[in-house]
């Protein structure tokens, strides 16, 4: 006899915070999540909301499901990887600037090395 278990995984992205399974969802996350790594669930609804409006902020968040049952909530904010990207590019530009490659410095002048 073979045991079997199946079961249809599914997530689904929050659109706003007056979502029925999101505020399901995010009672879940409230009650299983630790509180050091927790964000305050004011902040996720606030920028879930906001998203509409102009802002640098854009909160993924998601509703997982298990056989069409809410078990949870997932959410990420998406700027950390965009401002790590402009901080990285404006350090290569000042290092450019500061401290050229293949250059000697006489004075003000700059002389290219070949």
């Amino acid at each position: 006899m073979i045991n079997q278990f199946e079961h249809r995984f599914r997530i689904r992205r929050v659109l706003k915070a007056s979502d029925d399974e999101y505020v399901a969802a995010l009672r879940i996350y409230n009650e299983t999540t630790p509180y050091e790594i927790k964000t305050n669930t004011n902040e996720i609804s606030y920028w879930i909301d906001k998203k509409a409006e102009s802002s640098p902020f854009e909160v993924l968040a998601f509703i997982l499901y298990i056989d069409s049952e809410v078990i949870g909530l997932s959410s990420s904010i998406r700027t950390t990887q965009i401002y790590t990207q402009v901080t990285a590019a404006k350090q290569r530009q000042i290092l450019a600037d500061k401290h050229p490659r293949n250059q000697i410095a006489f004075g003000d002048k700059q002389i290219p090395i070949e």
